[in-house]
């Protein structure tokens, strides 16, 4: 229940955003993007349960924004990765808002460099903990 929560909430982000959502492993993205911006989601990974009844269930999970950068000018390519980064602290800002989510931990944020699709987009990946209740 807890990983479809937190992809549900990824969805949400992402529809509110204007990106579109794409879940699904890492070798199956590259041939699933349509169009750009795009947030994808990897399976999130169950690290640790603790609680019977009543806990939480800590996640490690890795979200992609893709955006295609390739036409433009460099300056503004990196202004770009300036702006993915920001975005991306804003998506788990506010996932941390949700009453199912007890916090956001060990977030990192890199931009590839390389592309992950034969677009040549821009790639910035963060990776975190996310802590939930049930």
């Amino acid at each position: 229940m807890n990983r479809k929560h937190l992809a549900d909430l990824f969805r949400e982000a992402a529809d509110l955003h204007g990106y579109a959502f794409v879940e699904a492993p890492e070798s199956a993205v590259p041939g699933m993007i349509r169009s750009y911006p795009v947030l994808w989601l990897s399976p999130p990974v169950l690290k640790s349960k603790e609680g019977r009844l009543h806990g939480r269930m800590v996640y490690s999970v890795r979200l992609r924004l893709l955006d295609d950068v390739m036409r433009l000018p460099p300056a503004q390519r990196a202004a770009r990765h300036d702006a993915a980064e920001r975005e991306l602290v804003a998506l788990f800002t506010e996932l941390s808002l949700d009453d199912g989510v007890a916090f956001v931990d060990r977030l990192s944020i890199r931009i590839a460099e390389f592309s992950l699709a034969p677009h040549g987009e821009l790639s910035a990946e963060a990776e975190a903990e996310i802590v939930t209740i049930y």
